[in-house]
């Protein structure tokens, strides 16, 4: 009289077939099956199985026995195997990035996951495509967000446990943004010269972006001279502090992704 199935160790869930072989001189009447004190069921023909419908039981540990009766009313116990019953999906959900960010590049994709027996993986989506899974915590994947157009992504994760409970996360909306903003100096002209008479002149710049525009940074070779947050772009320039001759001005544009322009430079004069 032994257990065949399941063997000692595994994790069930939902329905699980419990299988016994038993054998007499004279003949088995039928075997019973239990889960520590809990009949199961009984068979009263080989192959000796029941369906264990797990779903009844509380999560944890088991210890399945068989008890095989022969005609003449003797009987015998298995040995006991022990199995482990989960029928608690995991939870999880995505940590980072936030919801709302606004990506470029190759970013982390976090996310948390716990399990009352243990995760097994975790697997992260933006929209349906798998961006990659990860089998031990702190759990995280790097996404390469230029293989994805412009615009609102949709991050979410699946967490599975040893026996296949499966548990998809709450949605999280991001938006990529690989494209840099468009930016150049619209005044003073290229070429333009200031006599000494000039006080000050206003550096002007066009500047756009799919998202939009956080700053616009004037400089005068690697010097900043000023930034201007808001359209029209513009700063005014203190000539009577800069050098005499040339100047190579640019406009660096900037957006809320972190993505960066820099214009086409323009030399202007100071006599």
């Amino acid at each position: 009289m032994a257990l065949a199935s399941p063997a000692p160790g595994t994790f069930l869930r939902g329905a699980a077939l419990v299988e016994a072989s038993a054998s007499d001189a004279v003949g088995v009447t039928k075997v019973e099956f239990y889960a520590g004190t809990t009949l199961l069921g009984t068979d009263t023909t080989a192959p000796y199985q029941v369906s264990w419908n797990t779903a009844g039981m509380t999560d944890g540990a088991h210890t399945l026995t068989a008890k095989a009766f022969d005609s003449i009313g003797n009987e015998r116990n298995s040995t006991g195997v022990q199995v482990t019953v989960d029928n608690t999906a995991p939870v999880t959900a995505v940590s980072a990035p936030a919801q709302g960010a606004l990506l470029r590049g190759t970013v982390p994709v976090s996310a948390t996951a716990s399990d009352a027996v243990g995760v097994e993986r975790v697997e992260f989506y933006a929209g349906t495509t798998l961006l990659g899974t990860s089998t031990i915590a702190p759990y995280a994947v790097s996404w390469d967000t230029t293989a994805v157009a412009n615009g609102s992504v949709t991050l979410t994760t699946k967490a599975y446990d040893a026996v296949g409970n499966v548990t998809t996360s709450a949605a999280r909306t991001v938006t990529v943004d690989n494209s840099a903003p468009t930016v150049a100096i619209t005044s003073p002209a290229n070429g333009t010269s200031f006599s000494f008479l000039t006080f000050s002149t206003t550096i002007q710049a066009s500047a756009s972006d799919n998202v939009g525009v956080t700053q616009v940074v004037f400089y005068d070779g690697a010097t900043v001279l000023g930034t201007d947050t808001t359209a029209p772009y513009s700063f005014s320039w203190n000539l009577l502090g800069a050098a005499k001759g040339n100047h190579t001005l640019t406009a660096r544009a900037h957006d809320a992704a972190g993505n960066v322009t820099t214009s086409a430079p323009i030399t202007v004069k100071v006599n």
